[in-house]
């Protein structure tokens, strides 16, 4: 039997990698499926903006020549996207410090000189690179819903100043290793990897000062 394409199981999809982002929408923009199904043949495609939102294109289907496969039409409404470019950019507002945890900044977005709002959730999703430890991390940016494209950011996160650390150096015998403890609240601290510090000499009976300076986070 001929397949009606007003049909409920007759879907119209973005295409994966070619977003809708003018009015004029091909083939080569969409994907019809049938209860999952390809059809790739059998219809035209034709697109107008949408009367009642500018920001909307009505893409129709239709079935076209004399077959015995497909008749009728369907029309699907899609957001025209805007394809993020390189005039835009995103920026991590305020500065961090290493905390242990995962950082996610507020983040703000301009497109040349003016600034533009965004939502998480609505336009973008983002992602962050290394987002705990000290150093760069990077911000990507995916458009969604009216947006497409990448937008590629950066911030960096502080080592914490080791300044509040407590030290304990348990006494030592002469000629003896001191294994002090670090601790920053109830984490202990690793030495080479949290800080470091040179071995006093401890050749002579007396008391010794231990200069600790940080690395790592």
């Amino acid at each position: 039997n001929a397949l009606n394409l007003a049909d409920a199981g007759v879907k119209i999809t973005e295409k994966a990698g070619k977003p809708i982002t003018s009015e004029t929408v091909t083939a080569d923009n969409i994907d019809v499926t049938y209860n999952g199904k390809a059809i790739t043949d059998g219809f035209e495609v034709t697109s107008a903006v949408s009367t009642s939102d500018k920001s909307t294109v009505l893409v129709t289907i239709k079935a076209v020549g004399n077959q015995d496969n497909l008749y009728g039409s369907k029309t699907e409404a899609f957001y025209i996207r805007t394809a993020f470019d390189n005039t835009y950019a995103v920026k991590a507002s305020g500065s961090y410090t290493y905390k242990g945890e995962a950082i996610k900044p507020t983040l703000s977005f301009t497109k040349g000189n003016s600034t533009i709002y965004l939502k998480e959730g609505t336009d973008y999703n983002v992602t962050y690179g290394d987002n705990v430890n000290a150093g760069p991390c990077v911000i990507t940016v995916t458009g969604i819903g009216k947006y497409t494209g990448t937008i590629i950011g950066s911030f960096t996160i502080s080592p914490k100043p080791i300044s509040n650390v407590s030290i304990t150096v348990p006494n030592v015998v002469q000629n003896g290793t001191i294994s002090p403890v670090v601790m920053d609240g109830t984490k202990t601290l690793v030495k080479g990897t949290d800080y470091t510090y040179v071995e006093p000499n401890t050749s002579a009976a007396g008391s010794r000062t231990l200069e600790v300076t940080g690395c790592g986070n």
